[in-house]
Formats: structure tokens, C-alpha cells, sequence
């Protein structure tokens, strides 16, 4: 048997402290998450308005309740996880921003009432998200208990799934079908 030096001994792939990479790539991923929000107005209506920065406080204290609350409870937890949440998060609400700022000038060019907008919706759907995370790290301090029940979540997730071909939950709206 043939023993390797010790410059050529396996290393861990494992930060050994997760917790402070997930937070420098939570900062990463919330810079992202406002400068795409800001860019949207920058292009859309050429300045952008102050109301971005009660947005990015928003979900600094949102995210960074959570990052807190993730150290505390579930210190070895993947550091991974959050920063990717908060990016696809943050890209999914400067898109629906875009379509609210798209459809109020569409609205404003043919003289109709300004539409309501769904990017704040989307960020109280986000908190409530996050309030459930946090209630579920904190309740359920073992994971693997979850284990027990996964031909019932699964059950339950198809009929999620199919929930939207149950008459009047679904609709269609030019012949597409919104699932």
C-alpha cells in the first residue's frame, strides 16, 4: 500500500466557517438582486426613484433576518442555499417590476386608470416565504423527521399540481391556460 505525502492528502471542500461564505455571497446576491431593480427604472424611466431604497432595506432586513436566524438554529446548514434564494428572488421581482412599469405606460399611453402593481404583492408573498422558513427552522429543530412523511408530501404535491384543472382555480386568458 502506498501512502501519500502529506501535500497531496485529500482537503475538505467544506468552508470551515459556512456560515461567514454565505454571508459574503448573501451580500453578493442582494447587491445583484437592487442594482437589477434599479437598472429597470434607469432604462425604463431614465433616473432612478427613492422608493429603490426602501426596496433594498426591505430585503436587506428580510435576508439578513433569515441569515441570522439560519446561524443561530442551523449553524452547518448549506451556505449555499440562501444566497441562490435571495438572487432568483431578487431577478423574479425586477422582472415583475418591469412588466408593472411596462403596463402602467401602456395604461398612461392609451388613457386608461394605471394598473395595480405586483412587484410590492411579490415582496409580501417573499416576507410570508421567509416568516415560514424561519417558523420552520425554529420549530423543527431535527430534519430528518420530515423523512416519515414523504409518500404524504409527495401525495400532496400532486394535488397541488392538479388543483389548477379544478373548475373556477385556473383561468384562461386568450386561449392559454394559467396553471
Amino acid at each position: 500500500m502506498r501512502v501519500l505525502p502529506p501535500a497531496f492528502t485529500a482537503i475538505s471542500v467544506r468552508p470551515a466557517r459556512p456560515r461567514r461564505s454565505e454571508l459574503g455571497l448573501l451580500v453578493l446576491a442582494l447587491t445583484v438582486a437592487v442594482l437589477a431593480y434599479a437598472q429597470v427604472d434607469l432604462v425604463l424611466q431614465g433616473s432612478v426613484p427613492a422608493s429603490t431604497g426602501s426596496y433594498a432595506l426591505a430585503l436587506v432586513a428580510l435576508f439578513g433576518t433569515a441569515h441570522l436566524v439560519l446561524r443561530r438554529v442551523a449553524p452547518a446548514a448549506d451556505p449555499l442555499l440562501l444566497p441562490c434564494v435571495v438572487v432568483l428572488n431578487g431577478l423574479g421581482l425586477a422582472l415583475i417590476h418591469r412588466l408593472d412599469l411596462a403596463a402602467s405606460q401602456r395604461a398612461t399611453l392609451a388613457g386608461r386608470a394605471l394598473p395595480r402593481a405586483d412587484a410590492p404583492l411579490q415582496l409580501i408573498w417573499t416576507t410570508i416565504g421567509v416568516l415560514v422558513f424561519i417558523a420552520v427552522l425554529v420549530v423543527l429543530r431535527d430534519h430528518t423527521r420530515l423523512a416519515r412523511y414523504t409518500y404524504t408530501s409527495a401525495a400532496l404535491g400532486l394535488v397541488a399540481l392538479l388543483l389548477p384543472s379544478v373548475p373556477g382555480i385556473g383561468a384562461t386568458i386568450n386561449g392559454a391556460r394559467l396553471w
